[in-house]
């Protein structure tokens, strides 16, 4: 981590770098950090020259990331469906795929789970879907489950 600090304070407005720390606060179970920097990156967005619509869904993957490694489920449901809406004008990035299988992972734990198969068919029948197809496919008959390993926060 002391890297990735490093070149964040080296190239202080690369929106880049600074996701990458965010990344690796994840990857070190530092889930209210980046959830607090995810927020941070998130309002910079439209404000900050560098930091652009293609970060929104990345910044949502973060944040609801990290809730559902905390258990926080109904938080994560909250903070999947914003990233829907506040992305819905941008044509589909493998981010916004990417939580859109993150909120039907979610929508099984919470028991919602017709809404959840919805979710991982219309995955599953997209063109481009960047693999997530095969995550979707996973949990078409064995439904994710409080407990099952998130493993990484980015898409494949």
């Amino acid at each position: 981590m002391l890297f990735v600090s490093g070149v964040i304070k080296k190239y202080p407005q690369n929106p880049l770098y600074r996701f990458v720390g965010i990344i690796a606060d994840y990857e070190n179970k530092n889930y209210d950090k980046v959830i607090a920097d995810a927020r941070a990156f998130l309002a910079k967005i439209g404000k900050d020259k560098f930091y652009n619509d293609i970060y929104i869904a990345r910044s949502y993957t973060a944040i609801g990331s990290a809730q559902m490694a905390q258990g926080d489920w109904a938080a994560a449901k909250a903070t999947f469906e914003q990233s829907i809406k506040a992305t819905k004008k941008q044509e589909m990035s493998r981010w916004q795929l990417w939580n859109n299988l993150r909120l039907a992972q979610v929508l099984d734990v919470l028991c919602e789970r017709e809404r959840a198969l919805k979710i991982y068919k219309e995955i599953i029948a997209r063109k481009q879907n960047w693999g997530i197809d095969d995550v979707a496919k996973q949990y078409l008959k064995k439904p994710y489950a409080e407990g099952t390993p998130l493993g990484r926060m980015s898409p494949p």
